[in-house]
């Protein structure tokens, strides 16, 4: 399933994260540390989570991207 979110993205969000059973592929071009939170502690111990993200010194350098967030959904499957 493909799931494109745009305004209200929370709630949709949170469906997509609690409808997953293996895994999930999350596409955004920033992550904040407390979304990634939020959005790890709703899914199910052992969901595999993929992150694509803008990866690039800029979108760090103007917190744009946390690396705290990344770190956080690729230790998601291990909560």
């Amino acid at each position: 399933m493909i799931r494109l979110l745009s305004r209200g993205w929370r709630n949709d969000l949170a469906d997509v994260a609690l409808s997953a059973s293996r895994s999930i592929v999350v596409a955004a071009p920033y992550i904040k540390q407390d979304e990634a939170v939020w959005f790890c502690g709703l899914l199910r111990p052992g969901i595999e989570v993929v992150t694509l993200a803008n990866v690039d010194a800029e979108a760090i350098s103007v917190a744009a991207l946390d690396l705290a967030a990344l770190h956080c959904n690729a230790t998601a499957i291990f909560g």
